[in-house]
């Protein structure tokens, strides 16, 4: 029996990384709609910037498992739901793995931390508190090429972003402006947090990154990106 239109724990956005023979990654964007209709982008990564799109239908079986099922006659593809993401499988619902290369992983998260100005709120257990002198410090995700800047209080800087699985990021990279301000402490700080920061988690507006041993570095609230 297949669950109809109506469920909302899958609905949403799903983005990931999966392992590709011959180039960087394929970039999966699938799109998961209340009317049970889907969408799918694929990107080859180090390859091309064209994205390949096909639509249909979805179907939700048993044990949450998902049948993708496109206009165009293609194969099903399958994957099971298990909280905030998608994993891919075989029609009998064994999960797919290309061992070292990575799992078959997308998630809600990887989407949800894409294109959003996080404004800096709270760092190393700190609240950041409003100075009027200085600028409030943000960073923005970017779609394109993984791409992340945003400004630290007083200086602009940029950088690179890796995500993997549902919750690991590596942020790397990163290089900045060299204003003179009279408080440079937070900035510094701020980016040494993103630096090593190991996973991340995005619940209700809110982004938080986290270090070794699940250590919570730094909490931001949502903003829409200009």
């Amino acid at each position: 029996m297949f669950s109809q239109a109506g469920s909302q724990a899958w609905q949403g956005v799903y983005r990931g990384v999966l392992p590709c023979a011959d180039c960087e990654g394929l970039q999966e964007t699938i799109f998961l709609n209340k009317d049970m209709s889907f969408k799918m982008q694929t990107k080859y990564l180090g390859k091309s910037d064209s994205i390949y799109s096909y639509s249909g239908k979805y179907r939700v079986k048993k044990n949450n498992m998902i049948m993708l099922i496109g206009k165009d006659s293609q194969r099903p593809e399958y994957f099971v739901f298990e909280k905030t993401i998608l994993a891919q499988t075989d029609s009998l619902g064994k999960k797919m793995d290309a061992g070292g290369a990575g799992q078959f992983i997308l998630s809600k998260n990887q989407y949800a931390i894409m294109e959003k100005n996080w404004k800096l709120i709270e760092l190393n257990g700190h609240a950041i508190e409003k100075d009027t002198t200085s600028k409030e410090p943000r960073v923005i995700f970017k779609n394109k090429d993984y791409r992340v800047n945003g400004n630290g209080g007083c200086n602009n800087f940029f950088g690179n972003y890796k995500l993997e699985g549902a919750e690991k990021i590596t942020i790397s990279k990163i290089g900045s402006t060299r204003m003179a301000c009279p408080n440079l402490k937070t900035e510094q700080e701020f980016l040494e947090a993103m630096q090593t920061a190991k996973t991340y988690e995005v619940t209700s507006g809110m982004l938080i990154l986290k270090g070794a041993d699940e250590k919570v570095l730094a909490k931001f609230n949502a903003e829409k990106a200009k």
